[in-house]
């Protein structure tokens, strides 16, 4: 999977939680603001990310929509997998350990990953 910059990965973050939208509705929710120099900025990263496979745009209408193709999850992973190769030669387990060694975790946190580490045993 193609990397991606920290603006395109807002922009997924907001695709991924509010599904197709249209340029506009993409540069309020990353900028909090629309202008035409924002919406032109957008506009390119989203043409990049179609490019990369991570987004496409439906043109059947006036108003074009852009959605992830990418499934959050997968993408996740490929990152989780692309650390573990770069940083930990390849063992995920250590990537896993140090992330939770080095993070706070509430209680609903840690019983959500005992429940995780419980199904695969």
């Amino acid at each position: 999977m193609e990397e991606i910059s920290k603006t395109e990965m807002e922009i997924m973050l907001v695709l991924w939680r509010d599904g197709p939208l249209p340029v506009r509705r993409i540069v309020e929710a990353v900028y909090d603001q629309h202008s035409q120099s924002l919406h032109t900025t957008v506009k390119s990263l989203l043409e990049r990310l179609i490019r990369k496979g991570f987004v496409s745009c439906d043109r059947t209408d006036h108003v074009h929509t852009f959605k992830a193709e990418v499934v959050r999850e997968h993408f996740v992973q490929s990152q989780i997998d692309k650390l573990a190769d770069n940083v930990f030669e390849g063992n995920v387990a250590s990537v896993m350990l140090s992330m939770v060694d080095k993070i706070r975790l509430s209680p609903k946190d840690r019983v959500t990953i005992e429940k995780i580490l419980d199904k695969l045993r």
